[in-house]
């Protein structure tokens, strides 16, 4: 059944001046967001742990900026924020899209404060 009119008039978000980081952006859901968010008109910053060569020309040409981010790292995630906020005066959005694999009892990996 094809859409009715009502639901094939909605407009695109316009996220001109809008700052975004995503988090694992360097590939799958959050490169296909990344760029989503860069051809909405958002400024965007991409953290990543892998960062991949093949994405240098349409990041480039999206504008969309990439730090190396390691997110089970507290002070890399710090970095990735400053940097985005020193590079564009805030921050509007956050993709939390990097996933961590760990085969590790909560309690072996979780730091209780003291």
């Amino acid at each position: 059944m094809p859409p009715s009119n009502s639901q094939s008039s909605i407009a695109a978000p316009n996220l001109a001046g809008r700052v975004a980081i995503v988090t694992g952006g360097a590939d799958g859901i959050g490169r296909a967001t990344a760029l989503l968010l860069a051809r909405h008109g958002a400024r965007v910053v991409v953290g990543d742990l892998h960062l991949r060569g093949e994405n240098a020309v349409l990041f480039a040409d999206l504008q969309i900026t990439e730090r190396s981010c390691d997110v089970r790292v507290e002070s890399e995630v710090a970095a990735l924020v400053s940097a985005a906020v020193a590079a564009h005066g805030r921050l509007d959005i956050l993709v939390n899209n990097a996933g961590v694999g760990l085969v590790k009892p909560i309690t072996a990996i979780y730091k209780t404060a003291s």
